[in-house]
């Protein structure tokens, strides 16, 4: 660990010297969370903290870097969560090359510190879980809207990655802006399972969003194919192909409380839906969750989850809730 935080300070120093503006931003939480389960699955509860600090250097107005590093008490370890390069040498083109997170989805390509809750939907979790998501090595050509630009209402973002886990392949999401609050968005995945049993596999999704100054709507819809089930059945000469389907919705309003301690509170709900197979519908998994964030400040608030999970098979009738989690936490922005 002590090494890791070396050469993250030695990185750091020397890209530094070579910068002409070099900025930090992050977070820091701690936070509790109670699990509904059996104790020989895992321990019911669980006190944790974490924090995350990124290095923004700019070398001239057409180059720049990004350092994401991680740390928490779950392995009590410092990671490299990202290193990335830009370019921007076009106006309506930059290219950005190193780890980023791969665009599928609007969740996907949301920080984990402006979530309105406090982990990922389960949408996302199931989706990455199965190559949807995450981070790849590779390179991005990209364009975020900027509203000053009107003649020009879009945001695009193409990204042709690698993973250690012999995944490859191209990831493309395309977001139209009717207005500055609305946008609509398409997303598509080509992606290669290496090894003895090669597979190929596409996902498609769409995705809403308004985002108003305190109110927040919004909605995906994910059909994919599962790579990692596909070259499992491909082993055993099974040739249909294992399709998944996911899908959320999930709504926030921010009220302005005028009291000198809580500036605002910001209530939320997010319905997750997943479904492995759609040859098999009566496996599933529902996410209810409900919530809300108390900010005593833009930049600090106090957070708590309801996380209920329903999940079934085509074994079992009833709805099972393990796994259900409460959670709170405290954060703070820089």
């Amino acid at each position: 660990m002590r090494n890791k935080v070396t050469y993250f300070l030695i990185f750091l120093i020397a890209g530094s010297a070579l910068a002409q503006e070099v900025s930090f931003s992050g977070f820091g939480t701690t936070g509790m969370k109670i699990y509904n389960r059996n104790i020989l699955n895992g321990y019911n509860q669980e006190m944790y903290y974490e924090a995350k600090l990124q290095a923004n250097i700019d070398y001239n107005k057409k180059i720049d870097s990004q350092i994401d590093m991680r740390g928490n008490s779950v392995d009590n370890s410092i990671q490299l969560r990202e290193a990335t390069i830009s370019f921007k040498y076009f106006k309506r083109l930059k290219i950005k090359f190193g780890n980023p997170r791969t665009p599928f989805g609007y969740e996907q390509t949301t920080k984990r510190e402006d979530l309105i809750s406090i982990d990922r939907s389960m949408t996302q979790d199931r989706l990455a879980d199965i190559g949807y998501g995450g981070r790849g090595v590779g390179l991005t050509f990209y364009y975020n809207y900027d509203d000053d630009e009107e003649d020009f209402p879009y945001t695009y973002a193409a990204t042709i990655f690698k993973n250690n886990s012999l995944l490859s392949g191209l990831v493309g999401r395309f977001v139209y802006f009717p207005d500055d609050d609305l946008g609509l968005g398409v997303n598509y995945q080509f992606s290669n399972l290496g090894g003895d049993y090669s597979v190929n596999s596409q996902g498609i999704g769409i995705d809403i969003i308004y985002d108003k100054k305190r109110s927040k709507v919004g909605g995906e819809i994910f059909i994919v194919q599962d790579p990692f089930e596909n070259s499992r059945r491909k082993l055993i000469n099974i040739e249909e192909s294992a399709v998944s389907f996911a899908a959320n919705i999930n709504a926030s309003y921010k009220f302005d409380t005028e009291a000198e301690v809580i500036k605002d509170i910001e209530p939320f709900f997010i319905v997750s839906f997943f479904l492995p197979d759609l040859e098999i519908e009566t496996s599933h998994e529902i996410q209810t969750l409900v919530g809300a964030n108390f900010y005593l400040n833009k930049k600090v608030r106090f957070r708590f989850n309801v996380d209920l999970r329903f999940k079934k098979n085509q074994f079992n009738e009833n709805y099972s809730t393990d796994n259900s989690i409460f959670m709170i936490e405290s954060q703070f922005l820089f």
